[in-house]
């Protein structure tokens, strides 16, 4: 919740600041490669009728990659948007014993890779001399390998429309906010081991919300900063016997996924 009311306050903010750049800057931001290192904050919480069942959390380090085009190809300032990223590391697992202890009983560190791919377009609308709205469309690919057990592997895909709002203050400046609203789909679950299973996992809403900003330091070397927070929930998979205990069937419960992104690099515009 604090993340929302700091892109209000960002977003009031701009609202009242004199505008002293050209869309120029803007478009400059838009038409870049770039490198970013990155860390997530995994918070991650699985519930059954309203009680704990096991949770993760901590930061976990990584990088993206990006390109950014806006260029008059359809229409005027279409905008395109591809980014890979890829983070690897430790998060803090609480859970509890499959015989029973109850949340809390069970305490370990967890290995964790996330993986993610992601492809937008939309058109950019110049709003004044300094302010560029541009509504897209975006699809993507979410991999979360989790080391608890003998290893678990969720994977989803999404879907969403989103905006995002930029405005260049001051001359080489360009601060964004970005918003976006989808579903996920196609969501599985592959669980390692003599426990192991695999299954599909329920659809839910997502949503993202984030505030960046950029600044050129020459022509075409730019530095960055962001941060990006997403939201979103595993539905209920289906019952599966294992090969471990065949007389009993096993399931993975609903969870939550609240992830925190922070971002700082470098890009190159041309």
């Amino acid at each position: 919740m604090k993340i929302k009311n700091v892109l209000l306050s960002v977003v009031g903010t701009l609202l009242v600041i004199p505008a002293y750049a050209a869309t120029q800057d803007i478009k400059s931001v838009n038409n870049q490669v770039g490198l970013q290192l990155t860390t997530i904050d995994v918070d991650y919480l699985e519930k059954e009728s309203g009680e704990k069942l096991d949770s993760e959390g901590g930061h976990v380090p990584g990088f993206s990659l990006s390109l950014s085009l806006m260029k008059d190809v359809l229409f005027t300032n279409d905008y395109f948007h591809v980014e890979y990223s890829r983070n690897k590391g430790h998060t803090d697992y609480v859970g509890q014993y499959i015989s029973g202890g109850g949340y809390g009983s069970l305490k370990d560190s967890s290995k964790a890779k996330l993986t993610d791919y992601s492809f937008r377009y939309g058109k950019g609308f110049e709003l004044g001399e300094s302010f560029m709205l541009t509504p897209y469309a975006e699809i993507g690919q979410h991999e979360w390998e989790r080391g608890v057990n003998d290893g678990e592997t969720y994977k989803n895909k999404w879907w969403g429309l989103g905006v995002l709002a930029q405005y260049s203050p001051i001359q080489k400046f360009v601060v964004g906010v970005d918003a976006m609203l989808g579903r996920t789909f196609d969501s599985k679950i592959d669980v390692k081991g003599s426990y192991g299973f695999n299954d599909s996992l329920g659809k839910s809403d997502i949503y993202r919300v984030g505030i960046s900003g950029d600044y050129a330091i020459t022509e075409h070397i730019h530095a960055n900063v962001g941060v990006d927070y997403v939201n979103y929930k595993y539905g209920k998979s289906g019952y599966n016997e294992v090969a471990a205990d065949p007389g009993y069937l096993y399931y993975e419960p609903n969870s939550k996924t609240e992830n925190t992104t922070f971002k700082i690099g470098v890009g190159y515009s041309f």
